[in-house]
């Protein structure tokens, strides 16, 4: 039988959520729970595979890694309440074969231009429609461009940006300027002067649906636009705000540059966070060098 409804709220409930992402949350784990057909108390680890097989026959590998990751922290949550026997260390294991591994969120130059083709191709029918379209452009030409998080994105002020040396700044302590192509650059502008931006420290991408402009747009956003692209495309690639950070390590790597360049074009401090692209060149005998070594 499906997760009995006062367990999915009293999971929801116990968390601090928004009136719709309650309501949200409530649509989606009824969904899933839906497809459990026993007692909840005798679900099990291969109950828990058995779905994630099967939402995989009729849904991509990101919306079903997104899906029981939700059923694995509701479950989790009924485990720790002993209304399920279930090991959580197995569980782990299983979501982690639905999650899309790095190389298969490199996004190719073509598939860069195709997103950018169905955007630009989206009809203005009204102003704020223009204003959307543009952001949205201006969105993944700097995701690709800098390979910046999306936290970094929704977050980029009008003095965070140089229109005559063409670059941003991102952060404050340590600051990184990164270079932007002509084009990002052009379209900032056209962007800046439809918004008539004036205020230095208003955020730049704007959220436009609500009633008050000068508000930022949501990571949740971004990501919600990109998956429905992705989809209205056939993009093959899993194309996340991330695809694009992993997009431009590769890229860099490939071209020759040092991985600790590469680290502080990304923002981090640490080997490891690199290494894993450096393993998906060597993978294709792509020679890397790296501060006067080769690794092949």
């Amino acid at each position: 039988m499906p997760i009995p409804n006062e367990y999915i709220l009293d999971y929801i409930n116990s968390k601090e959520r928004g009136v719709n992402t309650r309501r949200n949350y409530l649509i989606w784990l009824n969904k899933l729970s839906s497809l459990i057909e026993k007692e909840i108390d005798l679900f099990t680890e291969k109950d828990y595979e058995d779905i994630g097989n099967y939402l995989l026959k009729s849904n991509s590998l990101a919306y079903v890694s997104s899906l029981m990751w939700q059923l694995q922290n509701i479950l989790a949550y009924l485990r720790n309440r002993d209304i399920v026997k279930i090991d959580l260390y197995k569980l782990n294991k299983f979501t982690n074969n639905y999650a899309p591994n790095i190389t298969e969120q490199i996004i190719s130059p073509e598939e860069y231009e195709k997103i950018l083709d169905y955007i630009m191709d989206k009809e203005e029918v009204t102003d704020n429609s223009k204003r959307i379209k543009i952001r949205n452009e201006l969105i993944i030409r700097i995701l690709w461009d800098t390979g910046i998080t999306v936290t970094e994105v929704i977050n980029l002020r009008l003095k965070n940006i140089d229109f005559e040396k063409r670059y941003i700044i991102i952060g404050e302590l340590n600051p990184r300027r990164l270079a932007l192509s002509m084009k990002t650059i052009e379209t900032a502008k056209s962007y800046k002067k439809l918004l008539g931006l004036e205020n230095q420290n208003a955020p730049f991408i704007q959220n436009f649906v609500k009633k008050s402009f000068d508000k930022k747009f949501s990571a949740r956003s971004i990501q919600r636009f990109l998956k429905d692209i992705t989809q209205e495309c056939k993009i093959e690639s899993v194309v996340t705000p991330n695809s694009f950070r992993h997009t431009k390590a590769v890229m860099l790597l490939k071209k020759g540059s040092p991985p600790d360049q590469v680290m502080k074009i990304l923002g981090v401090n640490d080997f490891e966070s690199i290494s894993k692209y450096i393993d998906i060149i060597n993978g294709k005998n792509i020679e890397v060098k790296v501060l006067g070594q080769e690794y092949l």
